[in-house]
């Protein structure tokens, strides 16, 4: 299991940095290095977010929430750093507690909440690119005539013209830069949307401390308890 997961953080790896180099982001590798962590913690920040939404919904009590390298403390209500277990895999926790024995089903929907959650995060980010690109069809605008007696109709010069090259070339500029802003922002959230959707299809794999891991075990649990 390890060689997949090793396979899916390498593609991971290869389509991040593909989008960055494709949409001109800053070339240097630490700048890189570290827009990318940035947002692998927002990513891991809505993951957790998703487990920490259906622990609500379930009747869960929350004790802890925690975002590499950060964590917060509920019933303290106080922020600090993160703790890991050495070895680990993971990113980020939500401690709850429940009464009782929990169904499998329970268990397997607040380990599923995570990776869901980075789903559609990245669905709604792929959606609105998408909707976007989509060019808007422009209602044609319409022209003055003047007529003047005894003269040809002809078409009136346009109302809002530069008043000089200066005026021309600073349109011009800072058209370019909200171009440029704008294919930045667009780079930075098909990156976002690569990792949440890497992230998620990760969480799934069962292996030690994933959502996938959790979820493998309450299946075997319901088909163990289903009676014969």
């Amino acid at each position: 299991m390890r060689w997949v997961l090793g396979l899916l953080s390498l593609w991971m790896t290869i389509v991040v940095y593909g989008i960055a180099s494709e949409y001109d982001l800053p070339g240097q590798f630490p700048i890189v290095y570290l827009i990318v962590l940035c947002l692998m913690f927002l990513s891991t920040f809505v993951h957790e977010a998703g487990h920490a939404f259906a622990a609500r919904k379930l009747g869960y009590r929350i004790h802890r929430f925690a975002a590499m390298p950060f964590e917060y403390d509920l019933t303290k209500r106080r922020f600090g750093w993160a703790r890991v277990p050495r070895k680990s895999d993971v990113a980020g926790y939500v401690i709850v507690s429940y009464p009782g024995k929990e169904p499998p089903q329970k268990k397997a929907l607040l380990a599923f909440a995570g990776p869901a959650a980075e789903f559609i995060l990245a669905g709604l980010i792929f959606g609105s690119l998408a909707l976007a690109a989509i060019p808007s069809a422009e209602p044609a605008q319409e022209v003055p005539v003047v007529v003047v007696a005894g003269t040809p109709p002809r078409e009136a010069a346009p109302a809002m013209l530069p008043q000089s090259f200066e005026d021309s070339a600073d349109r011009f500029f800072r058209e370019q830069r909200a171009e440029r802003r704008a294919e930045i922002v667009t780079g930075l959230a098909n990156m976002l949307a690569a990792l949440a959707l890497g992230g998620g299809l990760i969480n799934l794999l069962p292996f030690g401390g994933s959502d996938g891991q959790a979820i493998f075990r309450s299946i075997r649990a319901l088909i163990r308890n289903r009676p014969s």
